[in-house]
């Protein structure tokens, strides 16, 4: 189920790259983080999809990427911890307060999307971001962790499947950028 929420984000340039910052705090809801102090964790998957649209029909992939968020409350240092794997910020990191939390997410999630040299000055390109928040129970939706060794359960397979049928514990927000020129973007402040 697609919200009509929308996604803040910005594009620019660092160094020689073509960047997204995307703003993550505004999934923090009072639902969400009350979720958390209970033990059900929180991801953030999302998708960045970069085209150059084609004069008559459909657009040209020039660059992707995803990743997935992954944030939870641990009782009992009563903290807040985040982890995301390819954004290089190595180990977990840890909040004290649910206000630097939010402070990091919205303006430290950085997605290096494609470089400068690889793109056309002159052509014109449309972003696409994809957002799913996943409420993590013991049915992790997020990642397959089903081995292909072991059989699993039918009753488990068919909650996975009712869950993926029923979108239930997961929103998704998407949007579309008009078309933009490379001479469009600024570079990082």
């Amino acid at each position: 189920m697609d919200k009509s929420e929308p996604v803040e984000y910005d594009i620019f340039q660092r160094e020689d790259r073509l960047s997204v910052r995307l703003n993550l705090a505004q999934y923090l809801s009072t639902r969400r983080v009350e979720q958390m102090k209970e033990g059900i964790d929180l991801a953030i998957e999302y998708r960045l999809v970069l085209s150059r649209p084609k004069r008559f029909w459909g657009a040209e992939e020039v660059a992707k990427s995803s990743n997935l968020v992954k944030i939870g409350y641990r009782i009992i240092t009563e903290d807040f911890s985040l982890s995301a794997g390819q954004l290089g910020l190595g180990d977990d990191r840890h909040f004290v307060s649910l206000a630097r939390l939010h402070q990091f997410l919205s303006d430290s999630i950085v997605v290096d999307l494609a470089a400068y040299k690889e793109l056309g000055i002159r052509r014109q390109y449309v972003l696409k971001i994809k957002l799913t928040c996943i409420s993590l129970t013991n049915f992790n939706l997020a990642a397959n962790n089903d081995s292909s060794e072991e059989p699993g359960s039918p009753v488990k397979y068919l909650f996975t499947q009712f869950l993926r049928l029923t979108g239930f514990g997961r929103d998704e927000y998407t949007v579309e950028t008009r078309p933009f020129s490379l001479s469009e973007i600024s570079p990082e402040d």
